[in-house]
């Protein structure tokens, strides 16, 4: 079931009444003490956060193509001087497009955050005497929270010391605040959701399911934003540095995602590929492997359409599932540091197209390797002959693999090779296999 979170304030901003007598008062007119009075309304103010992940700055660009320029992908166009061939080879300019995209979506969401925590923080409902009605509420806060300690960790990674804006927009603010240091930036927002994930309930719990954030994300981004804290990260003299208390965030990066293991632990599914195809499907199953995922409405998302296996459309074609590109090809080198046995492989890597008569056909450039998890072609239906963007599939944010594997790099790096260490990691791996070769 596709959620409605990134639908309903588009549907909000477009009623208009025809009448005098159907003249209803514009949520966009009340005042937040208002607003944040009632679940309802709290809802809608915190939907206003997720609104940037449906954006140009978040679906195309951060999402997947500013990720590019790794040791497992590879770009067409290098001679091209466009923004994202700048982001690729690390040498954006000033006027770079793409970052200014970006950098707008990740302050309009913290503005949106903010407003949000400081009108559920004066609410009366938040510490209502009716038990549903405060669980909710501390439930949205800590959304709010753990959105804005997202949209802070991207920053951070991509410009280092940015400002730090924590306060609702209001008269009398200042505006024009300086840069502050990325290391006191992500301890804040770290400590924010260790203060907050006891309030929060499950995906299982909640309307949303795993199309919104939940306590099972907020722990596991605790703890990836942990490692983020504790790590390496370069100066802007160029040089590589950590902070002297990096061991303090590979604790909480192991407490956290043994808490989480420890309170709502589940098996990896076993079928690789049905991870990534229930995306495509719009199936978004509890207690399994993906823990929060984008929630694209129908005609928004890029997935599929410039990640994925390549889908040759247009007027010639003889299908109507449109056009899809891939972006970022993966080069042989990755596709053959698989394993044969490993069943990952030809799930991560497509060594097919799909033509315009709906065929598959084997690539040609060999330097063209798909992203094979996604692709319009998985839909169960064609958007159109004619249609590129917005195919609605969702973009998995974190999974519990990536728990598992984060539990083992932060007991590793404070104990050693623990047993511990070891079986988290065999968990992920022991799918790749089958159970004869374990």
């Amino acid at each position: 079931m596709k959620s409605k979170i990134l639908a309903i304030l588009v549907l909000l901003t477009s009623l208009t009444a025809c009448s005098d007598f159907l003249e209803p008062d514009s949520i966009s007119t009340f005042d937040t003490e208002y607003v944040f009075s009632n679940v309802d309304d709290t809802r809608r103010g915190v939907n206003a956060i997720y609104v940037q992940f449906g954006v140009d700055g978040f679906r195309s660009r951060l999402s997947n193509n500013m990720t590019g320029n790794t040791d497992i992908e590879r770009q067409s166009g290098w001679t091209s001087s466009g923004d994202r061939y700048q982001i690729w080879d690390l040498n954006a300019l000033a006027s770079n497009g793409d970052l200014r995209k970006f950098w707008n979506a990740a302050y309009t969401a913290i503005r949106d955050a903010n407003i949000a925590i400081d009108g559920i923080l004066n609410s009366a409902a938040l510490n209502s005497t009716d038990v549903v009605t405060s669980r909710k509420m501390y439930h949205m806060l800590g959304e709010a929270y753990t959105l804005r300690a997202f949209w802070y960790s991207m920053l951070t990674y991509y410009f280092g010391d940015v400002p730090n804006v924590r306060d609702a927009p209001k008269a009398g603010n200042d505006f024009f605040l300086p840069k502050e240091d990325r290391n006191a930036i992500l301890a804040q927002v770290i400590q924010d959701m260790i203060d907050i994930e006891e309030q929060m309930m499950w995906a299982d719990e909640t309307q949303f399911g795993i199309e919104a954030v939940n306590r099972e994300y907020t722990l596991a981004l605790i703890a990836r934003i942990a490692l983020q804290r504790g790590g390496y990260y370069l100066t802007p003299d160029l040089n590589m540095e950590r902070e002297s208390d990096y061991q303090n965030y590979y604790q909480i990066a192991k407490d956290y995602t043994q808490k989480l293991m420890t309170l709502k632990d589940r098996p990896l599914p076993s079928d690789f590929r049905q991870v990534f195809l229930n995306q495509c499907k719009f199936i978004s199953p509890l207690n399994e492997e993906v823990l929060f995922e984008v929630p694209f409405a129908i005609g928004n998302g890029d997935v599929g359409w410039n990640i994925g296996i390549t889908v040759q459309g247009g007027a010639t074609a003889t299908h109507d599932y449109g056009s899809g590109n891939n972006y970022m090809s993966i080069p042989p080198s990755f596709y053959f540091s698989y394993d044969n046995a490993d069943v990952r492989r030809d799930v991560t890597c497509a060594l097919y197209r799909v033509n315009t008569n709906f065929e598959e056909e084997f690539i040609q450039n060999t330097t063209n390797i798909a992203q094979g998890k996604w692709s319009r072609y998985f839909l169960e239906k064609g958007p159109g002959a004619s249609s590129a963007k917005g195919t609605g599939i969702n973009w998995p944010m974190l999974r519990y693999a990536d728990v598992l594997l984060m539990f083992a790099e932060a007991e590793n790096e404070l104990n050693g090779p623990t047993a511990a260490a070891q079986e988290a990691m065999k968990r992920v791996r022991r799918r790749a296999f089958d159970e004869a070769l374990w």
